[in-house]
């Protein structure tokens, strides 16, 4: 069984008793093509970018789920099928990252995934203006004395000799 992820969106005129319908009817069709729910977030109602069959806004779910391979396209076409559905997107995803994205979805944990995270820099080191320099013992960055400085007329000759 390969593990899925489904991003779908269901019109948003429904009251809360037929919203849940809804959901239970797309649930259905994983459950009887032998597959299992993971994990389901319902992401509310948001606007649409552009108007889908009269609607101008729709309620957005996340779905996890596990399906055989061979029945993922009878779920899309069952799916199209269905009258409340706006839109809906199938992606494969691996077992590690759904346990990755729950786990950051978890109170306490890390930032969530398009987050900015601030950067931390050492104190030592930091200009005043924030920029940081390198420390003296990385030696990576330090010039060993090997090749001479560059000058102003090593500069010109290399112009006229490309000229």
């Amino acid at each position: 069984m390969n593990t899925y992820e489904c991003m779908y969106i269901i019109q948003s005129n429904l009251s809360d008793d037929e919203l849940d319908k809804a959901n239970d009817r797309i649930v259905e069709e994983i459950e009887k093509r032998g597959g299992a729910i993971l994990h389901r977030e319902r992401l509310g109602r948001k606007r649409l970018a552009y108007p889908i069959r009269r609607s101008d806004d729709g309620a957005y779910h996340l779905l996890y789920f596990e399906l055989p391979p061979g029945e993922v396209s009878g779920l899309r076409l069952a799916y199209k099928l269905h009258p409340r559905l706006l839109r809906m997107l199938i992606l494969r995803k691996e077992r590690e990252e759904i346990a990755k994205l729950q786990a950051r979805r978890r109170p306490g944990d890390g930032p969530a995934e398009g987050e900015a995270v601030e950067a931390s820099t050492d104190s030592a080191g930091d200009d005043a203006d924030g920029t940081a320099e390198p420390a003296a013992d990385d030696e990576s960055v330090l010039e060993t004395g090997d090749e001479e400085p560059m000058t102003e007329s090593d500069d010109e000759d290399e112009s006229e000799k490309q000229e």
